[in-house]
């Protein structure tokens, strides 16, 4: 009986098998923002108990993840690919009902879906509600309807989506007799509203703390083809066009419905085809429009995983049946197999996605570095990466956190100050430029980390409080994304963000030294990203000037730029060491800074100045 069982839903336990022995081995997250905020929610659930009711953190998956989320993100990850698991082995019982004479198809569909893969070792939504819907359907196909409208009823706290597939499955319940049972599609509701009266203070909490639930997006707008483009990244090449073939399919099986040929039974219609065109028409709209706060993201089709499958393999099923001799169609079977191995190896960066993101590496390595130091010191952290919650082992819902919007902008710091700035969740969600945390003098630069190879190049940056900072061998940094001016420009490979000098603007920004600071550093490391146009400029220089406190010219040098870059118009990494000049020029102040006096331009980005001791 095992081995029937074993050969008739092998996809699933090839699946469970597979994917949990990838979440134990293998360091990624799925992405660097919303998987990990959900797994922090459930992480620092019990002690923060609004956790369980926050709308946007999805109070069930909170519920379900949080003894979990104690043993680290792995744990989560584990959940996950439970949760996938049962899904697939779900969609392939209802495949069984709907008559597909290869149910194993179905799930080994889902089986090379790349971003299914990519976000089943993650700590999002997206799999919990993929489980969810899998198992109500089946429900229903069972006809255990009071379990699958029960269960149904609380999908919209796993995510919003759940709305618009309730209101699919109440008309599909309205039309097959059994609209008796269409109140229960409001226990869920009725559950979570009473549970959380006593936070909000109201039990229609459940929708007014909707936070998608406005017509002016946060993100904007996209094209209203983004979700037809893109499915081949998320589905795979080969499943997309099985969904779309699937989808006229199922479109004139309607029609025959319509005309009451009864091509196409109820549960199937509503529940299968139903739901699909629902919810993924729904984000379509969305996106396009720009309401909701829908950010076009392409994850959300993973929470349809049944239905895509499903449609999918009913349309290779009519196209392998179309073949007249048994022998081609399980050759044709075979090729189809390969090709959708082939799809799934071929997708951009697959195999990087189930690692570690280049940002989260910058904050891995700041934490190692800095971990230590800022919670002995019981810093106050304010950062808007989620990812380095995970990275510090930070209480993200904690007093000793905050968003680097909400640090104060003028008065004093109240007690030990840490800002970490990053070039993306800082400047898209919480609007901090860097340009304004490097002016404000209450704070010191301690460490920036880029990750180079990506665009736009992650970027992350460590200021402490002057009170209390610790010594540092980084004096500046400077990487001009937010840097306004008519020598700021994006030109050069990728558009990256740089600064250009030239005849016209020719004094770039640098970093002046007063004695007390030079006194126990023998020599100064400059490195930045250089482009330029004629290698043969030698007027492109990094300049050390030595100046007396009464502003008296003592020393000039002029370190030309070309002798590095043998390239033009191609990024290159310059590194200058200059030693300091002690013995005459000990009460001098020293001002750094590029200089460009030839009409050929050239473009700096990065700029960093380190000392060096002998020490060091």
């Amino acid at each position: 009986m095992m081995t029937s069982y074993l050969q008739r839903f092998w996809p699933v336990f090839l699946f469970g098998i597979t994917m949990t022995i990838l979440a134990l081995v293998l360091s990624g997250t799925g992405d660097d923002g919303d998987s990990v905020h959900h797994y922090l929610f459930a992480r620092y659930a019990y002690l923060h108990p609004g956790n369980f009711f926050d709308h946007w953190a999805k109070p069930l998956y909170v519920l379900l993840m949080a003894p979990f989320a104690q043993m680290g993100f792995w744990g989560v990850k584990l959940v996950n690919v439970g949760l996938m698991t049962l899904t697939l082995w779900c969609t392939m019982r209802i495949a069984e009902f709907m008559d597909i004479k290869r149910p194993w198809l179905v799930g080994f569909i889902i089986c090379t879906m790349p971003e299914l893969l990519h976000l089943t070792l993650s700590g999002l939504t997206e799999p919990l509600f993929a489980a969810c819907l899998a198992l109500g359907t089946l429900w229903f196909f069972e006809e255990k309807n009071v379990p699958a409208a029960l269960l149904l009823s609380f999908l919209p706290f796993v995510r919003s989506e759940g709305l618009i597939v309730l209101s699919v499955v109440g008309v599909y319940m309205l039309l097959s007799g059994k609209w008796r049972l269409v109140p229960l599609l409001a226990v869920g509701h009725v559950v979570y509203g009473i549970a959380g009266w006593q936070v909000f203070g109201s039990p229609f909490w459940v929708f007014s703390k909707i936070p998608y639930a406005t017509l002016n997006g946060h993100y904007g707008k996209g094209h209203w083809s983004h979700f037809f483009v893109s499915a081949q990244y998320y589905w795979g090449l080969l499943v997309s066009i099985l969904v779309w073939i699937g989808l006229a399919l199922g479109i004139w099986r309607w029609f025959g419905y319509v005309r009451r040929k009864n091509t196409c039974e109820k549960k199937e219609l509503w529940l299968i085809y139903g739901v699909f065109a629902a919810y993924f028409g729904s984000h379509v709209v969305f996106w396009g429009l720009g309401i909701f706060n829908s950010f076009g993201l392409t994850r959300v089709m993973i929470g349809i995983t049944c239905m895509t499958s499903i449609i999918a393999s009913t349309a290779a099923e009519r196209l392998i049946d179309s073949i007249p001799q048994l022998r081609m169609q399980r050759a044709a079977t075979a090729v189809l197999a390969g090709g959708l191995l082939v799809s799934l190896l071929i997708s951009p960066k697959f195999l990087q996605k189930f690692n570690l993101s280049s940002v989260q590496k910058t904050h891995v390595a700041l934490a190692d570095k800095y971990e230590s130091a800022l919670k002995q010191g019981k810093y106050t952290l304010y950062a808007d990466a989620v990812n380095l919650g995970v990275a510090m082992d930070w209480d993200w819902f904690g007093e000793k956190r905050g968003y680097t919007s909400t640090l104060p902008d003028t008065g004093k710091l109240n007690g030990p100050t840490a800002v970490i700035w990053d070039n993306w969740y800082s400047v898209v969600e919480s609007h901090t430029k860097l340009d304004d945390l490097l002016k404000d003098k209450r704070i010191k630069i301690i460490e920036y980390i880029a990750a180079k190879g990506e665009w736009p190049e992650p970027v992350t940056v460590l200021f402490v409080d002057t009170a209390s900072a610790f010594s540092t061998s980084l004096l500046y940094y400077q990487s001009f994304e937010t840097t306004e001016g008519s020598q700021i420009e994006n030109w050069g490979l990728r558009d990256k963000r740089s600064l250009r000098l030239e005849k016209k603007n020719e004094y770039g920004p640098g970093l002046t030294l007063h004695a007390e600071q030079t006194a126990r550093i023998d020599s100064i490391v400059i490195q930045c990203d250089v482009l330029l146009r004629d290698t043969a400029n030698w007027e492109a220089r990094f300049v050390a000037e030595y100046t007396s406190k009464t502003g008296k010219m003592l020393s000039w040098q002029g370190f030309s730029v070309n002798k590095q870059i043998q390239l033009p118009d191609t990024w290159t990494v310059y590194v200058l060491t200059i030693p300091i000049l002690k013995d005459s020029l000990e009460q001098a102040e020293i001002r750094l800074y590029p200089w460009n006096r030839h009409e050929s331009p050239i473009w700096i980005d990065n700029l960093t100045v380190r000392s060096k001791s002998s020490s060091q």
